[in-house]
């Protein structure tokens, strides 16, 4: 009898697969818990990091923005381009390495 299981359980295609394991994922309500839970933490770090990310890229835009301040040439000096970086522009581009590479 129990070979027989065996046997229907082996011949199982991927549709039923996914079947049985949506079964196993509603009759056990503490996996659920445990996964949501483990998985808003996830949510949360990704939401910060995207906003993050597009506040440094935005910064990042608006410092490369060329303006012409002379006649002569259609550039910004480098004295120019080290008067507009922020003060915190360093701190935010370490900060944005070390989220996107993972370290603490």
């Amino acid at each position: 009898m129990e070979s027989q299981s065996l046997l229907l359980n082996q011949k199982l295609e991927a549709i039923d697969i996914l079947k049985e394991a949506v079964k196993v994922y509603a009759k056990n309500i503490n996996f659920i818990i445990i996964a949501i839970l483990t998985s808003i933490p996830f949510f949360c770090f990704s939401v910060y990091n995207e906003t993050f990310l597009q506040k440094i890229l935005l910064e990042t835009s608006e410092i490369f923005k060329q303006t012409t301040r002379y006649v002569m040439f259609d550039r910004p000096t480098t004295f120019d381009i080290t008067t507009r970086l922020d003060k915190n522009f360093l701190y935010h581009i370490i900060q944005m390495v070390s989220l996107l590479s993972g370290s603490p």
